[in-house]
């Protein structure tokens, strides 16, 4: 079946409770019409190769996703399917490890956090302070902000290798307290 291309003035002109408008140039791109006029919603239709089945991958509002927006999106979906995967999964797998990265605590805060966790088990209040101390002194400075998913034993070596000879009592509290 071939359509021709949907125009911005056809897309406009789009009535509510009409039937899907196909776009020409990506195949299973459509406009599903709202209940608005010259509203609707961008959907492609396609099968997944994945799964085998139909799915229908929603890629926005129109107008406030252009036509040449939409066309955009479909054929970077069509290019993902034509490699073999699913639009739809390598999109929820992309959200998923966004989440995740914004989620993920900084070595600061997942510090302070282990920090109140063992707090009640120091045995001294001088041991406690300098439990916190040395991770305020030597390591927040340099690796506080960076998210604990991206830190390396390199990176910590890094930050230790300037007080490990001078101030070896401060490495023992990172051994003995990291086992508990």
């Amino acid at each position: 079946m071939n359509f021709a291309m949907l125009t911005d003035a056809a897309a406009r002109k789009l009535e509510p409770g009409s039937k899907p408008r196909q776009d020409g140039t990506v195949k299973g791109l459509q406009l599903i019409p709202s209940r608005t006029k010259g509203k609707g919603k961008w959907n492609l239709r396609f099968v997944s190769p994945v799964t085998g089945k139909r799915r229908d991958m929603g890629l926005g509002s129109y107008p406030e996703v252009s036509i040449a927006a939409a066309r955009r999106a479909a054929w970077e979906a069509r290019d993902v399917i034509a490699a073999g995967g699913d639009p739809l999964e390598v999109k929820r797998a992309a959200e998923m490890e966004r989440r995740m990265e914004t989620s993920m605590p900084s070595f600061e805060q997942a510090g302070r956090q282990a920090f109140a966790e063992l707090r009640p088990g120091f045995k001294n209040a001088k041991h406690t302070q300098q439990w916190i101390g040395t991770l305020e002194t030597y390591m927040f400075p340099k690796l506080g902000r960076r998210p604990v998913n991206e830190l390396r034993a390199s990176d910590f070596a890094d930050a230790l290798r300037p007080i490990w000879l001078s101030k070896p009592e401060r490495h023992h509290v990172f051994a003995s307290d990291a086992t508990r």
